[in-house]
């Protein structure tokens, strides 16, 4: 079981490192890769133009001052999206100790209406009479 694992995964990296070592060779081994198709509609590659009797498209293939340019492009494009997400965040940040802020308003005054009730539930359950002085802000 583990050679045909180990020759599947020789496959795999053999497939998959020569169309990408073949894509990164400089301008030195290929300017242009010709896209034809034959007779039956089939598609070949190839380092030369096509026969006449077959309609050929030209692939540039990328320099390197085209892969630089990309990776500048690249690295342009990942700096105005880390600057937007620590925006983002920023404003999250407010949102969240905004809500936080009013959060621990609702629960002060909850316990100010529940320490005014505790305290008219102890009179009333002692028989003495004590006034409360009513708070504007609570009242209306």
């Amino acid at each position: 079981m583990k050679l045909i694992a180990k020759k599947t995964f020789v496959k795999v990296a053999f497939g998959t490192f020569v169309p990408v070592a073949v894509f990164f060779v400089g301008d030195t081994y290929a300017q242009t890769l010709f896209e034809c198709r034959n007779a039956s509609g089939q598609l070949q590659y190839s380092d030369r133009p096509c026969p006449d009797s077959v309609k050929a498209v030209p692939i540039p293939m990328p320099t390197e001052s085209n892969l630089l340019a990309r990776k500048a492009e690249n690295d342009a494009r990942v700096s105005r999206d880390k600057a937007l997400a620590n925006s983002m965040q920023g404003g999250r940040v407010a949102e969240e100790q905004a809500g936080f802020a009013v959060q621990n308003q609702q629960v002060e005054a909850a316990r100010g209406i529940t320490s005014k009730v505790v305290q008219e539930r102890t009179s009333q359950n002692s028989g003495t009479t004590t006034i409360v002085p009513r708070d504007s802000g609570l009242s209306r």
